[in-house]
């Protein structure tokens, strides 16, 4: 088979098929992600990438079956954010305390070694804010992470590179962390899905945390109707979504939250919505009163656990960090114990009025960003609170998150959408992404 299209930008089960049938090799496809890595070099993805380690994952995995339903994923590329331990890979989370010369981690972490061990050739470590925490792809150590063929343009984060590498065919699935949308808004920006999971990856260990109570794990696709494959393929024919034909009820909240998005997020809010009745899909309105609070509770109970995270770091060489993450941190650190336990409590407060919305049908949609572009080079000062204050929600009520992608036309990125579910049904989100890839065709 000559390489026309990248293997990499196929249909994650259109690849596994053919690597199934002996038509591609993971050898070709590792030689199309060096070839891919290297022409968006300049959009700054990459923190490590080794194309000997990449080449030679590919040629082992070429010549040694794995048995069993984990072939599925066998020689799918997987790019990693550089917050996860990769065995013998520097992790550098994104700042200057870790350099990327010093000897690699023993061992991958827990979320990198389920992917390993169900097949996966790794990709490279990605990009990120430094130490994820950040919204925008921005990092004054490593450089600003743009949206490949697009240097005008932010991929948005902090799994920004993540996207990149999806996004520029250097890899099927980026994988990331999501603590208050690090996920969702990089998959809008660049027009990418990505699955934020609550219960399904429960073992950080390995995994540089930012703030406990709020990290998630996850990762990014191109394909809507990969999302029930690649869950599929880790969790076996249990967790293979039975697609059928009926949608359940999707409930567009409405109100103060949506105050703060561009004119083109409402107008394509509007058009989904429209596309979704035309499919056949129930869509009901419900008031989102009091919800753009969560971004003044998230915040700072944010800031509080990332400083306990960095307390010793953070007080023994505080100039290590960029003003804008050490600001966070001190802020953090003024925050008493007693101010943080009514934080919580206000949370639970707020969390159980949102999730009213959920008795008016079970997925929730909002959008995922308040702007369809970040330009490269401008002042984002604004832009965090902007982004968090949509996404915040969901990640104080713990909410698991699919993010659909909306492609204007003539656009190759646009706007995304959050599909909001209970912790208990995140199975709805696998088995939605695959009825509507299957009713819409334009996923």
């Amino acid at each position: 088979m000559q390489p026309g299209p990248k293997f990499t930008t196929l249909r994650i089960r259109d690849l596994s098929d053919l690597i199934t049938k002996g038509d591609v090799s993971p050898s070709e496809i590792a030689g199309d992600v060096v070839r891919c890595a290297s022409e968006i070099r300049g959009s700054n993805c990459w923190q490590h990438f080794d194309p000997d380690d990449v080449l030679g994952q590919g040629r082992r995995q070429t010549t040694e079956a794995i048995d069993g339903d984990a072939s599925r994923l066998r020689g799918i590329p997987v790019s990693v954010k550089d917050l996860f331990d990769v065995a013998a890979q520097p992790t550098t989370c994104g700042s200057r305390f870790f350099g990327a010369g010093e000897p690699g981690p023993e061992n991958d972490a827990a979320f990198v070694r389920l992917w390993r061990e169900h097949g996966a050739l790794l990709a490279g470590k990605t990009h990120l804010n430094e130490f994820a925490y950040g919204i925008t792809g921005e990092n004054p150590w490593f450089g600003d992470c743009t949206i490949p063929g697009r240097p005008d343009r932010l991929t948005g984060g902090s799994s920004s590179g993540a996207a990149a590498s999806v996004s520029g065919g250097a890899a099927c699935i980026g994988l990331g962390t999501d603590t208050g949308g690090s996920l969702r808004v990089p998959a809008a920006l660049c027009g990418l899905v990505s699955f934020r999971s609550r219960d399904w990856f429960p073992d950080h260990r390995g995994t540089f945390p930012l703030a406990r109570s709020f990290d998630t794990l996850g990762w990014l696709n191109r394909h809507l109707d990969d999302v029930g494959f690649v869950a599929a393929a880790l969790f076996g024919d249990a967790m293979k979504p039975s697609v059928g034909s009926t949608f359940p009820t999707l409930v567009f909240p409405e109100g103060p939250l949506l105050e703060g998005c561009d004119t083109d997020i409402v107008s394509a809010l509007k058009a989904f919505r429209e596309l979704l009745r035309e499919v056949g899909a129930p869509v009901v309105s419900c008031a989102a009163d009091g919800w753009e609070e969560a971004l003044d509770l998230f915040a700072p109970v944010q800031a509080n656990e990332a400083f306990a995270v960095h307390r010793s770091r953070f007080r023994s060489d505080p100039d290590q960090y960029s003003p804008a993450v050490r600001a966070r941190l001190q802020w953090g650190a003024q925050i008493t114990e007693a101010e943080v336990a009514g934080l919580h409590e206000r949370i639970g407060r707020l969390v159980s009025r949102m999730a009213g919305a959920f008795e008016e049908g079970p997925l929730l949609v909002v959008p995922a960003a308040s702007v369809s572009c970040l330009r490269s080079g401008d002042d984002h000062g604004a832009t965090r609170s902007r982004l968090l204050r949509l996404t915040t929600p969901a990640s104080l009520g713990c909410w698991p998150v699919l993010t659909i992608p909306w492609r204007p036309a003539g656009e190759a990125t646009g706007v995304g959408f959050q599909i909001i579910a209970r912790r208990e049904d995140e199975h709805r989100l696998v088995a939605f992404a695959g009825l509507l890839a299957a009713r819409a065709g334009c996923f």
